[in-house]
């Protein structure tokens, strides 16, 4: 069993209440946990006490392979987009359209980018605050795990050092993030989309993003 979130994991802005066997794109069940830890299941596998409600991991972000993000498709219109969301937005311009959501357990603001009236970039702002600059870092690396089942091997995952001071002291990332001495960024790629999750910061504060974004064959 590994150790995802502190938190009560949300699918979207609903709080799971209960144990739920998702299921991930390639077929394979995994249990989620209340608690917000989860475990692969096997074979016929049926834990009791689980509901019985089975969701899809993919859910969590794009609900079928009919989305690419969400309930939304890359091309669509900004008025397509709006009727995709059921919330008001924070922000509507013909360029950039904004909504303040939860994703697993996270307060952030989703966006949606959008060119000539297209749709081509959407993505997660998170905006959870932390006192303690190490918990933005460990928020980085549960995200980077939880999104690992969904999207697979990622064909990158760095991290900048801009200077190198606490690069040997693993429980000071977080704080070099907050200093700019550190950036870090993850990224799978599917047939259509690219992911992209990232964590930089400076002055003391620190920016993490999961962003979406139009690629390949569309």
């Amino acid at each position: 069993m590994r150790r995802l979130f502190s938190f009560a994991l949300l699918l979207c802005s609903t709080i799971i209440s209960a144990d739920r066997i998702a299921t991930t794109e390639d077929g394979k069940r995994v249990l989620l946990l209340e608690n917000g830890t989860w475990r692969y299941l096997k074979g016929n596998e049926s834990p009791q006490g689980t509901a019985a409600k089975r969701i899809s991991l993919i859910e969590i972000v794009r609900n079928d392979r009919e989305f690419d993000f969400r309930k939304v498709r890359w091309g669509m219109s900004g008025k397509e987009v709006l009727a995709s969301e059921e919330s008001t937005p924070v922000k509507n311009e013909p360029s950039e359209i904004e909504y303040k959501v939860q994703f697993l357990g996270y307060d952030c603001v989703v966006t949606y980018s959008l060119v000539n009236d297209a749709l081509t970039r959407a993505g997660f702002l998170i905006r959870q605050p932390h006192v303690d600059p190490a918990l933005y870092y460990k928020d980085y690396e549960d995200l980077k795990r939880y999104l690992a089942p969904l999207y697979g091997i990622a064909v990158s995952d760095k991290c900048d050092w801009k200077n190198e001071m606490y690069r040997d002291d693993r429980s000071k990332w977080g704080f070099a993030v907050s200093l700019g001495f550190l950036a870090c960024g993850t990224q799978w790629r599917s047939n259509r989309t690219q992911i992209t999750l990232a964590i930089s910061g400076g002055n003391h504060q620190i920016a993490t993003n999961l962003d979406y974004a139009a690629w390949g064959k569309r």
